[in-house]
């Protein structure tokens, strides 16, 4: 099924990010996390970002599952921290700069 929601890839975005920043800069940053897609979308007049992650589980495995959802659930809060704090500011380096993207 195809949809009309247009995302970010995060990953995708995560890598030009370091690229981006390791020619502008001396000092090389490291690999961070970043979530799967950024949905940004406007709700009255302001700036709203949802962010996803895909996920598989098999539930074959009862005793194990509710274990590997809880660790899923800390790994993923660090994924959209890392994700805001990492790949946001560059895109407001970026298109802020940049007539094209400027109201």
């Amino acid at each position: 099924m195809k949809s009309d929601i247009k995302m970010l890839n995060g990953d995708k975005l995560k890598d030009k990010i370091i690229k981006w920043y390791n020619k502008k800069n001396d000092i090389a940053i490291n690999q961070f996390s970043s979530v799967d897609g950024v949905f940004p979308y406007y709700e009255d007049d302001i700036l709203k970002l949802f962010f996803v992650e895909f996920k598989h589980f098999s539930i074959k495995d009862k005793k194990n599952f509710m274990k590997t959802v809880e660790q899923c659930k800390n790994e993923l809060k660090l994924k959209s921290f890392e994700s805001l704090n990492c790949v946001f500011p560059h895109l407001i380096d970026r298109f802020c700069s940049n007539e094209h993207y400027l109201r």
